[in-house]
């Protein structure tokens, strides 16, 4: 499962340098943006009194072990989104657009409007028709 950074402030994370205890982890801080892809490989390490890191790339670039307990909280405190999610919600907004114009509903379409306005750079970041780093 990747995930797509959605909160407008970023996340922090925590990402392994080196370690296998509690007493002798070295971490280093990173700042996930808005719009970066995570995508989650098969390799994990265990810091015993810590938990699991995970290699994860970056929009495909850069790759550390992130701390699974805060890419949890991210996801379940709405600040990071599976990918997939992040498209069907594309998909039914651009839906429920149609439905609007069909019933010339003016209010409804404007707030749905603005709603694929914010969803549609993170498709586009997706998609791949918006460059990194933009």
């Amino acid at each position: 499962m990747d995930l797509i950074v959605i909160d407008k402030k970023g996340i922090d994370v925590e990402c392994l340098s080196y370690g296998y205890k509690k007493e002798n982890l070295v971490t280093k801080s990173k700042t996930l943006q808005c719009g970066d892809v995570l995508t989650f490989s098969n390799q994990g390490k265990y810091v015993v009194g810590v938990g699991w890191f995970i290699l994860t790339s970056v929009n495909e670039e850069i790759k550390d072990y992130m701390w699974v307990s805060e890419l949890e909280e991210a996801t379940n405190s709405n600040k990071a989104m599976p990918i997939i999610d992040c498209m069907l919600d594309y998909f039914n907004l651009s839906f429920q657009l149609d439905k609007a114009l069909e019933s010339r509903d003016k209010q409804l379409f404007l707030s749905l409007s603005e709603k694929q306005k914010e969803i549609s750079f993170l498709y586009d970041r997706i998609s791949g028709q918006m460059p990194v780093g933009s």
